[in-house]
């Protein structure tokens, strides 16, 4: 079983909120992790998939395609088909049936309809707050004339 060292942990950089003294307080006392000891930690579950998501535990290709699983969790989110195609493309080019070029035009396209969509969420959430404004304003205007 893969397993890694604190030395490990801290190459990768880690954010403030985990300096050595605290990533030597999670090891406590061990040599080495494993991705069982480190599900097992007392922390978030976005760290948890911090630590766990790299190479030291999980081969690139396996990463490569979980990142596709992840990303098909959420597709109905969009009804944009860039987004699909998307994944589509990377899992040909992890099989080596696909190029960088087509892989990269494909991401590059799923950002542009990802962008598209929080564009869209954000116009719809500042058109819904106008609105509700608005009707807080007759509101008002309707009491005043009551």
């Amino acid at each position: 079983m893969k397993t890694v060292t604190i030395d490990q942990v801290m190459r990768w950089r880690p954010c403030s909120d985990y300096p050595r003294k605290r990533i030597d307080s999670l090891f406590a006392g061990r040599e080495s992790l494993s991705w069982e000891d480190i599900v097992a930690l007392d922390i978030s579950t976005e760290d948890k998939l911090w630590a766990l998501l790299r190479e030291d535990f999980i081969p690139a290709r396996e990463l490569h395609l979980l990142a596709c699983d992840f990303a098909e969790k959420v597709l109905h989110l969009t009804d944009d088909p860039r987004c699909a195609e998307a994944i589509r493309v990377k899992r040909l080019w992890v099989d080596g049936k696909a190029t960088y070029e087509e892989l990269a035009a494909a991401r590059d396209a799923a950002l542009d309809a990802a962008r598209d969509a929080a564009w869209a969420a954000a116009r719809a959430a500042a058109w819904d707050a106008a609105r509700a404004a608005q009707l807080a304003m007759t509101v008002e205007v309707l009491r005043r004339l009551a």
